[in-house]
C-alpha cells in the first residue's frame, strides 16, 4: 500500500461526495489528481490518501496482454496499469481511429493493439517504427464508444 499526502487546492461538492482537486507531494510531486474522499478537507489542509495499486497481472496470475484491457474484464477504466509490447507509432493494426488526436499511437502483443495517447517515447519514431520492446505504465481510458485506450503516465523502451 502507497500512502500519499495530499494538500487540498480546491473542493467541490457533487452528490454528496466531495471531490478534491489535490497536488501530491513526495515521488509524484507536482503532478494533479482528481480524487474522490467521503470527508470534509478545507482547501490549503493536507489529508493522507492510499494511492491505487498498479495492475500488472490478471486475476489469474499471468502478465497483463492488451487483450485483457480491450475487455475491461480484469482493470477498469480509470485503473493504473503496467503493460509490455511493441511500440508500433502511427503504424500498428488498431482498427479504429485514434481516441484523442493524431498523435495517439499504438501499442501491441500477441494478443491485441491498443491506443496510447501521451508523449511518444524519446528516441523513437512513429512514423517508422521497429517493434522496439516498451513498458507503458498509464492509466486505462474509454472513448465514447466505449474503445479502451491507454492514457500514458511513463514509457520506458527495455
Amino acid at each position: 500500500m502507497i500512502l500519499l499526502k495530499i494538500r487540498i487546492i480546491h473542493g467541490l461538492a457533487l452528490g454528496g461526495m466531495l471531490f478534491l482537486m489535490a497536488c501530491a507531494t513526495g515521488a509524484n510531486s507536482g503532478q494533479s489528481e482528481t480524487l474522490t474522499k467521503e470527508t470534509m478537507a478545507a482547501p490549503g489542509s493536507e489529508v493522507m490518501a492510499e494511492a491505487p495499486p498498479v495492475v500488472t497481472t490478471t486475476e489469474a496470475g499471468k502478465p497483463l496482454a492488451v487483450f485483457d484491457l480491450l475487455r475491461k474484464k480484469e482493470v477498469s477504466p480509470g485503473q493504473t496499469v503496467e503493460l509490455s509490447g511493441q511500440f508500433m507509432g502511427w503504424k500498428g493494426t488498431c482498427l479504429t481511429a485514434p481516441p484523442v488526436s493524431r498523435s495517439d499511437w499504438m501499442l501491441v502483443d500477441s494478443t491485441g493493439c491498443i491506443y496510447v495517447t501521451g508523449a511518444i517515447p524519446v528516441g523513437l519514431d512513429p512514423a517508422k517504427p521497429n517493434l522496439e520492446t516498451i513498458l507503458v505504465k498509464g492509466r486505462l481510458a474509454a472513448d465514447q464508444k466505449g474503445k479502451a485506450y491507454l492514457e500514458a503516465e511513463s514509457v520506458t523502451v527495455k
